[in-house]
């Protein structure tokens, strides 16, 4: 007992030395499993498989293309001929399970995300009934914390949001990752420029989405 209350607060104490992004993100993926263990697992083993899947889909086209000369050269029932007809057949397979995973994992961060919202929801009612009185409520630090715990921005973002966003956000980074591992089999200097471009691309792609934000809501 004693440790795990020690590695909660150490864990408390490590996202508040960090920035306020990645402390949220790190707050949202520890409550998951407490809402739900297996569909927690779930989702984090498809967002696994959506990452491997276009890296598999892009190796497997690569060699499909590869072995298309030889096929031609030897035909359809050559050797050649029989791996470039499996690298097909292995690529319409790949492609389709990415086709119909999407959706399942879209619709799995749904279901958790209205779980978390739920959770955290009875958690602030708990919290807001607890003290005698209603002195608290008149307070304003509390009633903005009420106001954050009910949505963020205009548009009433909840926590629960973010586990769909990130369950669409994990796997592009993932792909981004093993992107420069494949092409720094190619050349290794590619892979180190992949890796290097793809934050400033991303940065500059998040500054214009805040700007279109800013200039929506004034």
């Amino acid at each position: 007992m004693a440790e795990a209350v020690a590695n909660g607060v150490r864990s408390r104490l490590l996202r508040r030395s960090l920035p306020p992004e990645v402390s949220g993100v790190l707050a949202v993926l520890s409550l998951l499993p407490r809402i739900s263990t297996p569909l927690a697992t779930l989702l984090a083993a498809a967002v696994v498989v959506s990452s491997v899947l276009p890296l598999a889909v892009t190796i497997t086209a690569g060699l499909l293309v590869g072995s298309v000369p030889a096929a031609v050269e030897g035909g359809l029932a050559s050797p050649p001929g029989r791996r470039t007809l499996t690298l097909l057949a292995i690529a319409a397979l790949l492609i389709v399970a990415e086709r119909l995973l999407g959706p399942f994992q879209h619709a799995l961060a749904s279901v958790l995300g209205r779980r978390l919202d739920r959770y955290l929801q009875e958690r602030t009612m708990a919290a807001v009934g607890h003290p005698a009185g209603i002195a608290h409520l008149e307070d304003p630090a509390v009633l903005d914390l009420i106001e954050s715990a009910r949505g963020v921005g205009m548009q009433g973002l909840r926590p629960g949001d973010a586990v769909a966003a990130l369950a669409s956000l994990l796997p592009s980074w993932a792909l981004a990752l093993g992107s420069a591992a494949i092409l720094a089999t190619f050349r290794w200097w590619l892979g180190l420029l992949w890796l290097a471009m793809w934050p400033v691309v991303l940065y500059y792609l998040q500054r214009e989405y805040l700007r279109v934000g800013e200039v929506g809501y004034g």
